[in-house]
């Protein structure tokens, strides 16, 4: 799992998520968007595009889940968008488009962490 600045500009930072999404391959402790963004990470919107992921199992998911409550905490958002099909059914699976932000690009993710 590798997680990407892409943009910083504007009303939303863009970020990219790509490879296995799961916490396998995380350091214990460790947190990609405090790694990536600093002290305030979790108070941005903050758009993560998946294109590049295979796959996500159940501690990823959970990871996701994670992230996503410290971001509303925090007064933030977590929005992910252009998700593959796989990943896709495995959320939707889960039922996680109740609980997590999935848009379908990043337009559509741009409206939803507007919102």
């Amino acid at each position: 799992m590798r997680l990407v600045l892409v943009s910083n500009e504007g009303s939303c930072t863009k970020l990219r998520l790509s490879g296995r999404v799961t916490q396998e391959d995380l350091a214990a402790g460790a947190d990609p968007f405090l790694d990536l963004l600093g002290a305030d990470a979790y108070a941005r919107k903050t758009l993560v595009d998946l294109h590049e992921s295979d796959f996500i199992d159940s501690s990823g998911v959970g990871w996701l889940m994670n992230c996503h409550k410290k971001f509303r905490q925090a007064g933030g958002a977590l929005v992910l968008h252009s998700i593959p099909p796989l990943v896709y059914r495995t959320l939707q699976v889960l039922r996680m488009e109740m609980v997590l932000k999935l848009a379908k690009d990043e337009a559509d993710a741009e409206s939803l962490a507007q919102a």
